[in-house]
């Protein structure tokens, strides 16, 4: 028959602490490389990518909801680190 990907749905889990929206999708390694590529750390409203083995495995979405749907998507396929990165900014538009 045909060969089926195995059913690996990308983590996620959420939580309000005060005026902070916390999201996190995917897997975040310890010792993997991480990136802010959205926002900064100083204005509480950022995202920041998690990478190990040169793929991207998770992302810390903090007070930017709306990117959240774009990096799920985005961790479903398994991207080069580099390229996340580098294509972050497209996911603002």
């Amino acid at each position: 028959g045909p060969s089926v990907a195995p059913y690996a749905p990308v983590p996620y889990f959420w939580s309000d602490q005060y005026e902070m929206k916390l999201q996190v999708a995917g897997r975040l390694p310890r010792g993997g490389d991480v990136v802010v590529a959205h926002g900064s750390l100083d204005e509480r409203r950022f995202v920041a990518l998690w990478g190990d083995s040169g793929r991207l495995t998770g992302a810390v979405v903090v007070n930017w909801p709306r990117l959240l749907a774009y990096y799920r998507r985005l961790l479903a396929t398994a991207p080069a680190f580099a390229d996340a990165v580098a294509e972050a900014p497209a996911a603002e538009r």
